[in-house]
């Protein structure tokens, strides 16, 4: 997040200076991911993504635009994702109020649900494209390009910064945050490639137009706000809109002193402390350092991460502070963790960096609070709610929580947490992650190992699943630490790793190791003719809801039509078509047709396979962090690592909601005539900036949704869906898509 209201000052006072492109030829540049993103979807670049969801329409296309010119200018671009949040930025999440992203979605979905032309972006100059969603496929876009990236520990600007001062990069594109790090004389604000040129911001140039000194320049922008420092302190109560860098700025120039404003506030510090906490996170950032260390750039070590006390038994902070010789350049003080964190190991941070990211699950431990904000859609569904709070998914968010917390310092284990919700208000749940014995004990016996596969695939491993493949995979337990238990290919990971997610989420019978009726449905869904992790996740959407009515399925709606008889199948199939992504996408600046339901109801799904992802990764980290003796992790290069990530299953976010928009439209009118023709034609037509066969794509999603039905059904016979209108309403919905596909063969 750059310094808020600074950056139209600097281009008004003409501070920003313009330089020929030609100048970065054969440089290796730091990019700031977050940035970087944000200056390809201006406000007004797909001003509608936060309404559909998933990854920008138009990223891959200015990717490669991009891409072309750093190859012909032989750039190496280098990009940097931030990494957990510390404390103040956490701190920032956990207000009862609504924060000013959200009132911006919340004014934005109201006027668009009041207005019918209205076309107001949901981003504001503040609020940057969201950065975690997107971040697993945009890494693999990186990847395919083989273009390097690191998630730093913390910031990625003090990562940069370690970067530059340690010639590993020669400049870095970042925001105007940068203006606050120590080191960095230069920052390339915008690249403009079909101008041939950048804009950049000389920091002794600005300083010397502002009339500002470091101090004063830090302490007016840790007062408005920035990405090491979030919040907005109003040092004028009387006066609330002051609180800008322009403002600011003339009251210094004037003889006013921030530090003594602040101290002079009569809220009992508060201001005060978040102004020093944000000005030490700044100066005392951990980095991820050239020997694996992840710690404050002012301590000077040479050992590596890697170093063990003379007995050889690393200890399980993951770090070893006799291993440390040294000097420190600049004391360090001791209670970083009030405004960093709590420390995690080393090996951990090493398996964030490449991408292994369990961001919400760290965070909780850290912190000791796993915080819950509303969806983009700015609404509350009683399924939304349920898959956060109830008893089910509190208890599974816990053993999650445990199964990492038990890789890790004793400490964690003990660790009272909490789970507090601000849909309206705040509420507190209570997280029991303390168990005896730890879960993962009940689940090491599940290994799953294979003779020939290397690389994982889901539809392999959902084909040999039965009790006797089950049985084969479970290893007693006093035999689990031997040689020959050991696994090490992307096939035996990331499948043991889903398989305990599983008996985790209660397909498997725990302590007997064989299926349930749950768990027998999965052996189906290895014969999907399109999308097997879809249909697993529809599986798994079923499972939370075993109680699920039809009511929860079909409201909210927007879809209009006068036919009654099947208005709600329409619905339905909507719902779930909606679910479903769209082949060969064109690059369009998406600002049309929105759907707050459709939406609302891919929240929970997204939120479903969110919390699966973080099982299967929580899983797997747990694998290799107690697997303290398996040499193979340590022989993998970077290519291999990656690679294992970008196997892993629900890693992704889901798709947008477009071809459940598409699906809405076309039964508006076929509902009217029975024309599938016309119908047809009609959102071809409507939707021809979008795909050049809207039709073919809703017709591969309607095949789709029969496969979804024929799950259903098989729950219900198997007696896991109880609700017979839900069955009898997904049937009927079955049989109006069959009639549809006749008529279009």
């Amino acid at each position: 997040m750059p310094i808020k209201s600074l950056e139209p000052y600097l281009f008004e006072l003409k501070t920003v200076s313009n330089c020929p492109l030609d100048v970065l030829r054969n440089a290796v540049v730091g990019i700031d991911v977050e940035h970087y993103l944000s200056r390809l979807f201006t406000p007004r670049k797909e001003p509608n993504l936060e309404a559909i969801g998933g990854l920008p329409m138009t990223l891959k296309m200015l990717m490669d635009s991009d891409f072309k010119f750093f190859k012909d200018l032989n750039v190496k671009p280098i990009f940097v994702f931030s990494g957990l949040r510390t404390a103040i930025q956490y701190s920032y999440l956990e207000q009862a109020e609504i924060l000013s992203r959200e009132r911006t979605f919340r004014h934005v979905w109201d006027d668009k649900v009041n207005k019918e032309y209205f076309n107001e972006s949901f981003r504001d100059p503040d609020s940057p494209l969201t950065m975690r969603p997107v971040m697993d496929q945009f890494m693999e876009l990186l990847d395919s390009k083989n273009v390097e990236y690191i998630v730093s520990p913390f910031s990625a600007w003090a990562q940069l910064q370690y970067m530059l001062n340690e010639h590993l990069i020669n400049c870095i594109f970042g925001s105007t945050d940068g203006l606050l790090v120590e080191g960095v004389d230069r920052i390339i604000l915008s690249i403009e490639f079909e101008s041939k040129q950048f804009k950049y911001l000389d920091k002794s140039n600005i300083f010397s137009k502002l009339n500002l000194s470091p101090k004063q320049f830090k302490d007016i922008s840790m007062c408005i706000g920035n990405g090491f420092q979030p919040f907005t302190l109003n040092i004028f109560p009387h006066i609330p809109s002051q609180s800008t860098f322009t403002a600011l700025h003339h009251f210094v120039l004037n003889g006013g002193s921030i530090y003594n404003t602040l101290l002079g506030l009569t809220d009992d510090g508060r201001s005060f402390e978040i102004y020093m906490k944000g000005c030490s996170a700044l100066r005392f950032m951990p980095v991820l350092k050239l020997n694996g260390r992840v710690e404050p750039r002012q301590i000077n070590s040479d050992a590596s991460c890697l170093s063990v006390p003379s007995s050889g038994i690393p200890n399980s902070s993951g770090t070893d502070s006799s291993s440390i010789k040294g000097t420190s350049s600049e004391k360090v003080p001791e209670d970083m963790h009030e405004f960093i964190g709590q420390r995690l190991p080393d090996e951990l941070f090493f398996y964030q960096s490449i991408g292994l990211t369990t961001f919400d699950l760290c965070e909780t431990l850290v912190h000791s609070n796993a915080v819950e904000r509303l969806p983009p859609d700015m609404a509350l569904t009683s399924l939304y709610r349920r898959l956060v709070t109830s008893d089910n998914s509190l208890d599974i968010r816990g053993k999650t929580i445990n199964l990492l917390a038990n890789s890790l310092n004793r400490y964690y284990q003990f660790k009272k947490l909490k789970l507090t919700t601000y849909f309206n208000g705040s509420e507190e749940y209570e997280l029991v992650q303390r168990m005896s014995p730890p879960i993962f004990l009940s689940l090491q016996p599940l290994l799953i190992r294979h003779a020939t596969a290397r690389s994982f695939d889901l539809v392999t491993l959902l084909s040999s699943l039965s009790d006797d493949f089950l049985a084969e995979c479970t290893i007693p337990r006093k035999a689990s630490n031997s040689d020959d238990t050991k696994i090490s290919t992307n096939y035996e990971l990331i499948s043991t790793s889903l398989m305990r997610t599983l008996l985790l989420y209660g397909f498997i019978k725990e302590g007997e190791f064989k299926f349930n009726a749950w768990g027998d449905a999965l052996r189906c869904i290895a014969r999907s003719s399109y999308n097997s992790q879809y249909l697993l996740l529809v599986l798994w959407f079923f499972k939370q809801f075993p109680d699920l009515k039809l009511s929860d399925l079909l409201e909210p709606y927007d879809l209009h039509s006068i036919n009654k008889k099947h208005k709600e199948q329409a619905i339905l199939i909507s719902k779930f078509v909606g679910l479903f992504s769209m082949n060969n996408l064109s690059s369009v600046n998406y600002a049309y047709k929105v759907s707050r339901p459709l939406l609302q109801f891919r929240s929970v799904f997204d939120k479903l396979n969110s919390n699966i992802g973080g099982a299967v990764r929580s899983n797997l980290i747990a694998l290799l962090l107690l697997n303290q003796d398996d040499l193979d992790k340590y022989e993998r290069d970077n290519s291999e690592w990656r690679k294992l990530i970008l196997e892993l299953p629900f890693r992704s976010t889901l798709p947008s909601v477009l071809l459940g928009i598409i699906s809405q439209q076309f039964f508006e009118m076929y509902l009217d005539n029975f024309d599938l023709s016309k119908s047809f034609a009609s959102i071809n037509e409507s939707f021809q900036f979008v795909h050049a066969s809207s039709s073919a794509e809703l017709i591969r999603g309607f095949k789709c949704f029969q496969e979804v039905a024929g799950l259903v059904k098989l729950l219900g016979e198997k007696g896991l869906i109880v609700d017979k209108e839900v069955l009898e309403l997904f049937a009927q919905s079955n049989e109006f898509v069959d009639q549809m596909l006749s008529k279009s063969a």
